[in-house]
């Protein structure tokens, strides 16, 4: 049976120092170095742990002075402490992470650790805890005793997970909290039913759970980062409206059996705007105009393809549709002093490019007669 113990526990901590170098390799991945820093620890601690308590079932019976069958043993009692302590470090760095921490927890838990290691040294070296006799290790009256600090800290941390689970989540607590499942089940096979101590193999296998918890959210960081790069890619900033980018490949995606209006749009002024008030006022007169024209259509079907120009898509509209809603659209330009000139279009999508092009000769003529009536230079 120690042979199955050691060999799980070398098995164990060899898993770990494959995943530990994956974290390295993969640091950069992470939003939060603080975090990915403090399972690494985790992760450190805990192969030290599993082949610390290797050794000491390795020594037990062999021809070695009991004082280092004594000294590995103890060391693999006050690992447990390490280990709890550096999850309190883990647990509180997502939660601030999320949100304020009510409570600096950790150092309760380093406090309570402290006192369990004390505990601990004092009981083995009076031989409470446990002593070495005729190379094996034997338990005293102590034994049960050591866990009583180890529990309290268990209890603390989950209380704190489930009074923080609204700001980190209920997927992210019920992962951290079920990272203490593991170790207390192997608790419970030891006491109840093999007899024998497994508890670093299944504080093992809590650390690769809370791997595969920390590569998902990398992975989700990763795919919002690269989604609002291509938002942002895709929008013009000033108007947030659609850019050129976008339009154009809008057109390559556009359906060739839809019924489709094209509305082209140019403001009015502009430049006028920009020479004589500078480009603030320009810029404000931009984003007026796309105002208007986001209250009168859905944002989805404008584009910004310049600086002074637009075109609105209408798929899948009827004719009379559309023209009422250019109807409404040039009542609008009138209520805002003529702000911008347009010209429309309606037709098969398979001849977009051809819509386009009539409806930016009509913005044109549009245009032409807006300089007359107001008896304006081209050149404003």
């Amino acid at each position: 049976m120690t042979t199955i113990i050691i060999t799980a526990e070398v098995v164990s901590a060899l898993f770990l120092v494959i995943i530990l170098m994956g974290s390295y390799l993969g640091r950069g991945e992470s939003s939060s170095k603080k975090r990915t820093s403090y399972f690494q620890h985790m992760a450190i601690w805990t192969i030290v742990s599993l082949l610390t308590d290797a050794i000491s079932y390795a020594l037990e019976g062999k021809s070695v002075p009991d004082g280092i069958i004594f000294g590995f043993t103890l060391v693999a009692f006050l690992l447990l402490n390490v280990l709890i302590w550096i999850f309190a470090r883990y647990a509180s760095a997502i939660i601030t992470e999320k949100g304020h921490l009510f409570l600096n927890f950790d150092l309760v838990i380093l406090g309570l650790c402290i006192a369990d290691v004390v505990f601990e040294i004092v009981a083995s070296f009076a031989g409470k805890l446990f002593f070495v006799q005729d190379h094996k290790v034997v338990y005293g009256s102590w034994q049960g005793l050591f866990l009583v600090f180890p529990i309290v800290c268990v209890v603390i941390i989950l209380g704190t997970l489930i009074y923080h689970n609204k700001a980190i989540g209920k997927k992210s607590c019920m992962v951290l909290c079920s990272y203490m499942i593991w170790p207390f089940l192997a608790l419970f096979v030891e006491h109840f039913i093999l007899g024998f101590d497994v508890t670093y193999v299944g504080i093992s296998l809590s650390v690769m759970m809370v791997h595969v918890f920390m590569q998902d959210n990398i992975i989700t960081e990763i795919k919002m980062r690269e989604e609002i790069l291509t938002e942002v890619s895709a929008m013009d900033t000033l108007t947030g409206l659609y850019n050129r980018r976008s339009y154009e490949k809008f057109l390559k995606a556009m359906d060739s059996e839809l019924e489709v209006g094209v509305i082209f749009c140019d403001i009015n002024g502009l430049k006028y705007a920009n020479d004589n008030y500078g480009h603030e006022a320009g810029d404000r007169l931009i984003c007026s105009f796309a105002e208007v024209l986001k209250e009168r259509f859905e944002a989805q079907g404008i584009f910004r393809i310049s600086g002074d120009e637009f075109v609105i898509f209408s798929l899948s509209t009827v004719k009379r549709k559309f023209d009422d809603d250019v109807r409404r659209l040039k009542a609008d330009v009138v209520q805002h002093d003529g702000i911008a000139s347009i010209g429309w279009a309606y037709g098969s999508s398979d001849q977009i490019e051809d819509l386009i092009k009539a409806s930016e000769r009509i913005m044109y003529q549009d245009k032409e007669q807006y300089y007359r009536t107001r008896r304006i230079s081209k050149r404003r």
